[in-house]
């Protein structure tokens, strides 16, 4: 999910900015990617906020570290 999650972050931010844009595609994988103990955060997550889907809760953490 994360790799779809920053190729779509990739595809919105170079459209909207004419060329090519990889600011918050770098943010999603560095939180990701860089942050030790982050599968636990999102394990966590998912189980606190278990009433909705695992791509809605992701995309809001998402959202909250990078941006929109």
């Amino acid at each position: 999910m994360v790799e779809g999650f920053a190729y779509s972050r990739f595809r919105k931010d170079t459209l909207e900015a004419g060329e090519r844009t990889e600011t918050g595609m770098e943010c999603i994988y560095d939180w990701f990617f860089n942050n030790p103990g982050v599968t636990l955060t999102i394990e966590d997550a998912f189980q606190q906020h278990s009433e909705h889907g695992p791509s809605t809760v992701l995309g809001a953490m998402l959202k909250q570290e990078c941006g929109e």
